[in-house]
């Protein structure tokens, strides 16, 4: 009975991170979020308002898609927490796998916070006057 619950337990996680794939693929598919290479040449060479405010849309989108991706791991993380089999069903104890999450949460958090700055100067430089 035990290890038909390990199992069980697993399978409802996997089946929780699947479903949140389709919803992060969904919002990195916002029309404000750029592509890596769009992003560093529109960094490169924008001189006008314009676009710099199309920078500050992208990096305010992007840090809804760190924050997004933070509190699937933070929920991650809390499963892994409550996990009363540590360690049948996947290499590893679930409290190392718990710690990883919450880590990879945190640095997320940190990347989020970078980019709401980030977009706020460009912000400045966009309603600057000429």
């Amino acid at each position: 009975m035990r290890t038909f619950q390990s199992y069980a337990i697993a399978a409802l996680a996997v089946m929780g991170f699947a479903a949140s794939v389709p919803l992060l693929a969904q919002q990195s598919k916002s029309s404000d979020l750029l592509t890596s290479k769009q992003a560093q040449e529109l960094a490169m060479t924008a001189k006008t308002p314009a676009e710099h405010a199309t920078l500050q849309k992208h990096f305010l989108a992007l840090a809804a898609k760190y924050d997004a991706e933070a509190a699937d791991h933070s929920a991650l993380g809390r499963a892994e927490g409550k996990n009363p089999d540590l360690g049948a069903h996947f290499p590893g104890s679930a409290t190392f796998r718990a710690k990883h999450c919450d880590q990879l949460s945190a640095s997320l958090k940190d990347a989020a916070k970078d980019a709401r700055e980030i977009a706020a100067e460009h912000g400045k430089i966009a309603a600057a006057p000429k």
